[in-house]
């Protein structure tokens, strides 16, 4: 039996690197934060190969009680999640 395994992107984290020169989002993402963030989430994961619906799936969006929002992924065993882990979110720059 696989278990499956949860990441916490903090929102933050993605919104700076969302901003950078690829995504050109300037700095005024406002009410589009979560999907922005899903979005870009989904096109690293899916850069490294990982495919939404079968190896991860979004969970949801939490406020942790220091006022920073999180969303969480869950992937469909530990091994996918390390891979992502380690994978990490990035900017392509071009």
């Amino acid at each position: 039996m696989t278990t499956r395994v949860y990441i916490d992107y903090r929102m933050a984290d993605i919104i700076a690197l969302a901003q950078g020169a690829r995504y050109n989002m300037g700095s005024d993402i406002g009410q589009f934060n979560l999907v922005i963030c899903c979005h870009y989430i989904g096109d690293n994961l899916c850069a490294a190969g990982l495919k939404y619906g079968i190896d991860y799936w979004f969970d949801c969006s939490y406020m942790r009680p220091d006022g920073s929002r999180y969303m969480k992924y869950i992937f469909k065993d530990e091994g996918t999640a390390m891979f992502a882990k380690l994978k990490g979110i990035t900017v392509d720059d071009y």
